[in-house]
């Protein structure tokens, strides 16, 4: 039986599928391309084509994941009924929640044998939340609900402290020890963004939300 004839983005989508099975189980460094075109059933050369290199192919799967949760990002960020506040607010809850279950899919990207994949993950979660959370922030601004001085910057350094400080990589830490560490960090949040205290509290932040999110 011959080799079913793909699509060029389905045999690029197949590949990747192959490659996280992989680094899932047998993790990023001992998997290697060989491998990987193996298990997809494709020649090397195929897989070279799509990806010039097992980095390269990591890129891919990284950002693929992260346009998962960016689809997300941009329901809210076009909602016109909510206030750059409210965005803010959905921010917090939607990590908390996990009702995309997004936490059980990057798991396995924080075990030991996928530091490579966290690293890229960190940095392109960074390169693509920054400018929508800028644009929440700038929003905020303007309506007067928030402080700040430099909207791109700030979400950033939010961005950035937020996903290294509720990292469970090294700590494998429960919904409940994961409210309590982002609870101890809100009031460097109100002064980073200019807010009163207890205005990031977690019952006042589920309480500015519509009960449809």
């Amino acid at each position: 039986m011959g080799r079913t004839v793909m699509k060029p983005g389905e045999r690029k989508n197949q590949i990747l599928d192959v490659a996280e099975s992989l680094f899932r189980t047998e993790g990023y460094n001992k998997t290697t391309t060989s491998k990987i075109a193996k298990e997809a059933g494709v020649a090397n050369g195929t897989l070279f084509y799509h990806f010039e290199s097992k980095e390269k192919l990591a890129d891919a799967l990284v950002a693929r994941k992260l346009h998962e949760d960016l689809d997300v990002f941009a329901v809210i960020s076009n909602n016109p009924s909510l206030s750059g506040f409210q965005k803010l607010a959905w921010f917090f809850v939607f990590e908390l929640d996990d009702q995309t279950n997004h936490l059980n899919r990057y798991h396995y990207m924080t075990s030991i044998e996928n530091l490579v994949l966290q690293q890229k993950m960190f940095q392109q979660m960074v390169t693509m939340y920054t400018p929508i959370m800028t644009e929440w922030l700038v929003q905020a601004q303007n309506e007067g609900t928030i402080k700040i001085d430099n909207p791109s910057l700030t979400a950033e350094f939010f961005l950035t402290t937020f996903h290294h400080w509720v990292d469970g990589s090294l700590n494998q830490w429960t919904k409940q020890e994961r409210i309590s560490r982002i609870e101890s960090i809100q009031p460097y949040f109100e002064k980073l963004f200019g807010v009163s205290t207890g205005t990031l509290a977690l019952a006042n932040l589920r309480q500015s939300l519509p009960a449809n999110l």
